[in-house]
């Protein structure tokens, strides 16, 4: 029993396409999201996400995950002035992921000093997110 190459070809070509899909796919997510390599002091968790205009990004996604870990730990979202505030975060290590659709994610490695309890923000973190999915947004002090 012989091989048609021509069901061969039938064959093969959908399994390439799908391969090549999930590539894209994945090559697509990976570079969404940058990430700072050296990691930064902060007392309090809050601050504002803005975009290259300088105006607020609303009901942005603001996580904070766990040192080496992929799980959230907290996660706020943006007021309509692009401000936010984690209440009650432990002294530790943590990344902080801000993202919103239409924007390139953000993600930096933070040290947190302090626990402060209250809801008014002394020092804020200031992030601005990049639209599209090329570029780096950037989390700064």
């Amino acid at each position: 029993m012989g091989v048609n190459s021509h069901n061969m070809k039938r064959a093969i070509t959908p399994t390439i396409l799908v391969f090549a899909f999930f590539v894209a796919v994945r090559l697509q997510a990976s570079a969404t999201t940058c990430v700072a390599t050296k990691a930064f002091k902060v007392k309090e968790m809050c601050g504002k996400v803005t975009n290259p205009l300088n105006q607020p990004v609303a009901r942005a996604e603001v996580d904070l995950l766990s040192d080496g870990s992929s799980e959230v730990s907290k996660g706020v979202l943006t007021d309509d002035r692009g401000d936010f505030v984690m209440q009650n975060v432990a002294k530790g290590q943590y990344e902080i992921r801000v993202k919103s659709p239409g924007y390139v994610t953000a993600a930096q490695q933070l040290i947190v000093t302090k626990n402060r309890r209250n809801t008014h923000c002394h020092k804020p973190i200031q992030v601005h997110l990049d639209p599209g999915s090329m570029g780096c947004s950037a989390v700064t002090k």
